[in-house]
């Protein structure tokens, strides 16, 4: 799938926000998602990602050169369909400008397509989080290297 990458802003939100109600996953209620994106976008970078519609968005921090890949929500009809290789393209790219030398997530270990596309992309597992939530698990660290 082709899809074409944008810098989100806030005229997006309600873009954003249909996406993530679209994704059926919901680690935080809606309120709190909404504030997350509104401060998400003024200390990292939120991409949209569009095929024929909007499908897909991220967000990435970059610190101390380490690019986090914060979050990815994926309209729930889309996935399985090439969105997360591509947006992990992306974020590859985005960290590598910004002389990142590793990119970082958090992920639930019941969210086993997610673990699986990133192991797919040589991202390792470098331990558990504090984080847990009794229907999606404990949160897992995991990292890749960049060369």
């Amino acid at each position: 799938m082709k899809l074409k990458i944008k810098r989100a802003t806030e005229n997006d939100f309600n873009i954003l926000m249909k996406i993530w109600e679209e994704s059926k996953y919901f680690p935080q209620t809606k309120n709190k998602m909404l504030k997350t994106l509104k401060k998400s976008i003024q200390h990292s970078e939120i991409y949209l990602a569009s095929s024929n519609k909007p499908v897909a968005y991220f967000v990435i921090t970059h610190k101390l050169k380490i690019t986090y890949l914060n979050w990815i929500s994926v309209i729930n009809s889309q996935k399985g369909k090439g969105i997360g290789y591509e947006i992990l393209k992306k974020v590859e790219k985005r960290a590598k400008e910004n002389k990142s030398n590793k990119i970082q997530l958090g992920v639930f270990s019941k969210n086993f397509k997610a673990i699986g596309l990133y192991t797919k992309h040589k991202y390792i597992f470098k331990g558990f989080k504090d984080s847990t939530d009794k229907k999606l698990g404990r949160k897992i660290l995991m990292e890749k290297v960049l060369r």
